[in-house]
């Protein structure tokens, strides 16, 4: 699958934009371990968090980037 593919099934699944919750279920990860890594610099999730007030989301489109690997 591509990454345009990847993005479109992302987005018609979880949306624009996935819960930690969401996310650590599509990378078999746990929930708090994904939040921890999220917030190291290196980290590719880093650039996909996205806080709205006091909740963290993770933008689809990047999460699809991730995933396929570019």
């Amino acid at each position: 699958m591509d990454q345009r593919g990847a993005e479109e099934y992302i987005i018609g699944k979880y949306g624009f934009l996935m819960t930690p919750a969401q996310l650590a279920n599509v990378l078999d990860r746990s929930e708090q371990g994904l939040l921890k890594s999220s917030r190291e610099p290196g980290n590719p999730l880093a650039s996909a968090k996205v806080k709205v007030g006091r909740r963290v989301y993770f933008r689809a489109d990047k999460i699809a980037k991730i995933i396929v690997g570019g």
